[in-house]
């Protein structure tokens, strides 16, 4: 009887550490991820907009605080995507963000700032020149009503616009 109870108390000793090494190889081990957001000029940016990703789906998603800081937390290990956006910056994205145990748990993200571009387009229509004859002696000019309303004249007569047109006082 005492061989049995010792014998039996082995088994279970060894049921007990097969199900203890069994749970610690399943249990997902989840870590931390700090970032850093600043741009080029080592500014910290707040409010950015930082989206991680693993595969299609969105895992976190959140802004930056005032001092430029995010804490993803209970991260599972593997390959994420990073994107952050701020307006009057670039987007910044990376495709294979390691997480786990044996990476760094804090990153750094420098934005650019993004280029300025404007277009302005000047038009000169014919409609608005007024002709002036070449080598005529008394002042000689077609105004168009177009022209007198949109010029800056107190009632937009043409009484007003006369002394608009060269050579007449």
């Amino acid at each position: 009887m005492r061989r049995l109870s010792k014998y039996f108390a082995l088994m279970l000793g060894c049921l007990i550490l097969v199900s203890v090494s069994t749970n610690a190889q399943n249990q997902i081990i989840s870590t931390e991820l700090h970032l850093i957001v600043a741009d080029t000029q080592n500014n910290l940016v707040s409010g950015a907009q930082c989206i991680l990703r693993k595969g299609e789906k969105i895992v976190a998603q959140t802004q930056t605080n005032k001092e430029g800081i995010v804490i993803f937390q209970n991260l599972e290990g593997g390959l994420y995507q990073l994107s952050v956006e701020k307006d009057g910056f670039e987007k910044y994205q990376t495709e294979n963000l390691e997480i786990g145990a044996n990476f760094p748990r804090e990153r750094a993200v420098s934005l650019e700032i993004s280029k300025v571009s404007a277009q302005v387009n000047v038009e000169n229509s014919a409609e608005n020149v007024q002709s002036v004859e070449a080598g005529s002696s008394p002042p000689v000019a077609n105004v168009q009503r177009k022209t007198i309303e949109r010029l800056p004249l107190a009632t937009k007569r043409v009484d007003e616009a006369i002394p608009l047109v060269p050579g007449v006082i």
